[in-house]
C-alpha cells in the first residue's frame, strides 16, 4: 500500500506477469485540455490555442502555465490569457498566442500546480508556420537600350517551415513597352532548403522612353503576405555613338552541392567595329562571389559573332551567391559592363556505420557508433531525426539512439544505435491461477481446522481480495502455465538493419549488421 500526495494505491506483483496498481483513494489533482491542438499560421501572424484547467478531487490552487521544449524548442512568441488560474470543477478557460520564424514546432503546455506537491501536468502542440521569401535582384540596377532585352537578373524563392503553397511572380511599376520574364516560369513551389532560382529578363520597346524607372519584383501566395524587391531599370536611346562591346551568360543561374563545380557559359560581343582586349573576372554582386570562381580565359578580344569564355564556380558552405563576371575594356575609355549569375549552393551531410557487424545471443543487446557529419563548413540548418525501418528490424527487436535527435546547428556528431534483442521465455516457468490459490489454501488446513471460525473468516477474506486482484489483472492476468503460448524471444539469424536519417527534405540510409544466435 502506498501513499503520494493524498492518493492511496495498492501494488502487487507476480513473477514474470507484471504489476498491477489498484487506486483506492484518489487525491487532489487537475487535468490540462487543450482541443485544437495543431495550427498553421503564416509567419508574422499569431495561432491561437484554446484550452481548459479541470479540479479533479477537490484540488483549490492556482496553476501557472508556460510553453515548454517538446521534441522542438518552443516558439519564441508564447503568451498565455491568463499566465495562471485555479482550475475549477466545470474547467477553467485559458488561451494561448504562439509565433514566431517559419518552422515546425513541437512544443508543450507545462501547466504547474502551486500546491505543496507542485502537481505538474503537460499537454503536447504541433505549431507549423509557414514563410516564404523573395531575395534581392542581383544587379540591383539594370540598363537597357530601348528594343532591347536586359541580361538574366539573378532572383531566388525561398521558403522555411513546412511551407507547399505556390509562389506567383509577378512585375509592377512598369513603363510604357516594358515587360519581364521570369525563367523557368513565373509560378513555383519551394520548400524549405530548396529555393528556386527564377532569372528575370526585362525587355522594352522602341516607344518605351528614355530615364531610370522603379520596378517592383512582387511575389504572392494564397492566403500569405505580399514579398517584394526592388530592381532600377535605366532606359537608354536605341542609338550608340562609337565601338562598344556586351556580355552575355546563356546559364546565368544554377545549383550545386556543396563542394560541386558548375560551369557558366558566356560570350563577349563587339558593337560598333569593337576591338579592343577585355578583361574578365568574378565580383560581388547582392552577395559576395563565392570562394571558388575562375574565368577562362582571363582575357580575350570580342568578336561580331561572340568570343567564348567560360567561369568555374563552387563553395564549400552552402548558401545563395548573387554575383556578376564583370569585363574590362582595355579600350582608353575602358568600358566596363557585368552579367548577373547566381550560384545556389545546396547543404547535404554523411552518415555512415563506424561499428563491424555485431554478433549478440538472443536477449542481449548490440551497439553502433554512427557518424553525422554536415558537408563544408556548414552546420546542421534543420534537426535530423533517426529510424530504424521496421521492415528489416528482427522480430522482438527494437532500437534506440542517443542522442535520440541532432539539434539544429549542430556539427559533426556521434551517435549510439543499441539494438536491444529478446531471450526467449519457457510458459513452464510461470504459475496458475488455480495452483496459486490452491497453494493459498493447503498451508492453512491444519490452522483453520484448530483456530475455529475467527480464523477461518479471515482466511476466507483474504482469499477473496487476491480472487479480486487476479481479476483486475484480466481474467487470468497471474496464469501463465495453464496453456499460455512461450515467449519465442528473437530469431537466431543474420540481419541487415536500415538506419535513416532526415534532415529537412534530405535523407540517407545505412546497413547495420547484426546476428543473433
Amino acid at each position: 500500500m502506498f501513499n503520494f500526495a493524498g492518493t492511496k494505491k495498492l501494488r502487487a506483483s507476480t513473477y514474470g506477469r507484471g504489476l498491477w496498481e489498484l487506486t483506492f483513494i484518489a487525491g487532489p489533482d487537475f487535468q490540462i485540455s487543450v482541443p485544437n491542438n495543431s495550427a498553421t499560421v503564416f509567419a508574422g501572424t499569431t495561432a491561437a490555442f484554446s484550452g481548459s484547467l479541470t479540479a479533479v478531487n477537490g484540488y483549490a490552487s492556482a496553476v501557472n502555465l508556460t510553453c515548454a521544449a517538446g521534441a522542438t524548442p518552443s516558439p519564441s512568441v508564447c503568451a498565455f490569457s491568463p499566465g495562471g488560474t485555479k482550475p475549477t470543477s466545470i474547467g477553467a478557460n485559458f488561451s494561448l498566442g504562439a509565433g514566431g520564424a517559419g518552422a515546425d514546432y513541437l512544443f508543450n503546455v507545462q501547466a504547474a500546480g502551486t500546491d505543496a506537491n507542485s502537481i505538474t501536468h503537460t499537454f503536447s502542440l504541433t505549431l507549423h508556420i509557414l514563410d516564404f521569401a523573395l531575395t534581392a535582384p542581383a544587379p540591383g540596377s539594370i540598363t537597357v537600350k530601348q528594343g532591347a532585352t536586359s541580361g538574366a537578373v539573378a532572383l531566388q524563392v525561398t521558403a522555411a517551415g513546412a511551407f507547399d503553397r505556390t509562389v506567383n511572380l509577378s512585375c509592377t511599376g512598369l513603363p510604357t513597352g516594358v515587360t519581364c520574364k521570369f525563367q523557368p516560369s513565373a509560378t513555383v513551389e519551394p520548400v524549405s532548403g530548396s529555393p528556386v532560382p527564377v532569372p528575370l529578363t526585362v525587355s522594352t520597346s522602341l516607344n518605351t522612353p528614355p530615364g531610370t524607372f522603379p520596378l517592383n519584383v512582387v511575389a504572392t501566395t494564397a492566403g500569405g503576405p505580399q514579398k517584394s524587391q526592388t530592381l532600377s531599370l535605366k532606359v537608354t536611346l536605341a542609338t550608340s555613338n562609337g565601338p562598344d562591346f556586351e556580355i552575355t551568360i546563356s546559364d546565368g543561374s544554377q545549383s550545386a552541392a556543396v563542394n560541386g563545380a558548375v560551369i557558366f557559359h558566356g560570350t563577349l560581343t563587339a558593337l560598333n567595329g569593337y576591338n579592343s582586349l577585355v578583361n574578365l573576372g568574378c565580383g560581388p554582386g547582392s552577395t559576395p562571389q563565392p570562394p571558388t570562381c575562375s574565368v577562362s580565359p582571363l582575357s580575350t578580344t570580342p568578336t561580331a559573332g561572340g568570343a567564348a569564355f567560360t567561369v568555374s564556380a563552387a563553395s564549400d558552405v552552402p548558401q545563395a551567391y548573387n554575383f556578376v563576371i564583370g569585363a574590362t575594356g582595355t579600350d582608353t575609355a575602358q568600358s566596363f559592363h557585368s552579367a548577373p549569375v547566381s550560384l545556389s549552393v545546396g547543404f547535404d551531410f554523411s552518415f555512415s556505420n563506424l561499428s563491424p557487424a555485431q554478433t549478440v545471443a538472443a536477449g542481449q543487446t548490440a551497439t553502433y557508433n554512427l557518424d553525422l557529419r554536415p558537408l563544408g563548413n556548414g552546420n546542421f540548418p534543420d534537426s535530423v531525426s533517426l529510424g530504424c525501418s521496421a521492415a528489416t528490424l528482427p522480430a522482438l527487436t527494437t532500437c534506440a539512439f542517443t542522442p535520440a535527435q541532432v539539434s539544429v546547428g549542430s556539427g559533426d556528431t556521434n551517435v549510439l544505435l543499441v539494438l536491444h534483442t529478446t531471450a526467449p521465455a519457457s510458459a513452464s516457468s510461470r504459475i496458475t491461477n488455480s495452483s496459486l490459490v490452491l497453494w493459498f489454501f493447503l498451508p492453512w488446513g491444519g490452522i483453520v481446522m484448530t483456530s475455529g471460525r475467527q480464523v477461518l473468516r479471515k482466511r476466507l477474506l483474504l482469499a477473496g481480495l487476491l480472487l479480486t486482484l487476479i481479476s483486475c489483472g484480466g481474467g487470468g492476468g497471474l496464469s501463465g502455465g495453464g496453456g499460455g503460448a512461450a515467449n519465442p524471444g528473437t530469431k537466431p539469424g543474420n540481419y541487415s538493419i536500415t538506419v535513416t536519417a532526415s534532415s529537412g527534405s534530405l535523407s540517407h540510409g545505412l546497413q547495420a549488421a547484426l546476428t543473433v544466435q
